[in-house]
């Protein structure tokens, strides 16, 4: 009898360092897969910051594209900076005659 519980005792241990050893497989494993997907999870992080990174460039261009902000001119008249019109009379200014832009009014760049 005595040999029979002892060949059942050493079954079972043998039986518990197996599992204990699948286990431990099993936990490094999974440790390593787990590390790799970090590690996958890390890279396309990176490449997301980078494409909203462009997009954020991107959207600047269009918003300053769409902002269009008209030039201002400079005109004079009769060497006057600002002038009125008295009522009653019809004054026109001969926007053509850039000749006599003695001012440089008509450079709406600076």
């Amino acid at each position: 009898m005595s040999n029979g519980r002892n060949m059942l005792g050493v079954v079972t241990i043998i039986i518990a360092l197996s599992g204990v050893a699948l286990g431990a497989y099993s936990f490094i494993f999974m440790n390593n897969y787990v590390n790799t997907l970090n590690a996958q999870n890390d890279e396309l992080n990176g490449k997301i910051n980078d494409l909203n990174g462009e997009i954020d460039d991107l959207n600047a261009i269009i918003n300053e594209t769409n902002s269009y902000h008209p030039p201002i001119a400079k005109v004079y008249y009769d060497d006057v900076s600002a002038y009125s019109i008295p009522s009653g009379i019809s004054q026109t200014f001969n926007y053509n005659q850039i000749d006599f832009d003695n001012r440089d009014a008509f450079n709406l760049t600076s």
